[in-house]
């Protein structure tokens, strides 16, 4: 009974975060792409959010309100979302030439 309410909590939050989350949206249409140039700047959109955390940090440090740390988790959260990006997309573009290149091989004759 436990188990069920947990597993319906975790699509219903999976779901909303889905639609409604810019930063999710953005990486499920971009993940759809398979132009290679976009991976890179996907990457890129990280910066933003890493700004936007260490702003909020010194804000904190600075004396801020406390519930600025939700902010930044927040932001650091999408910084972590986007960062790695570029490097696994490389990784899985360079397996599916491999795969490619294998499949074109002649097979030897028996």
């Amino acid at each position: 009974m436990l188990l069920n309410l947990v597993a319906r909590v975790t699509i219903g939050t999976y779901r909303l975060l889905q639609k409604y989350a810019p930063s999710n949206r953005l990486l499920r249409t971009l993940r759809q792409r398979s132009d290679r140039y976009w991976a890179l700047r996907i990457s890129i959109y990280a910066i933003p959010y890493f700004i936007g955390a260490c702003l909020v940090r010194l804000t904190i440090e600075a004396g801020g309100p406390g519930w600025l740390h939700i902010f930044f988790a927040i932001l650091m959260w999408n910084t972590l979302k986007f960062l790695p990006y570029w490097p696994v997309y490389t990784v899985k573009a360079l397996i599916a030439r491999v795969r490619h290149s294998l499949s074109r091989q002649p097979q030897p004759q028996r």
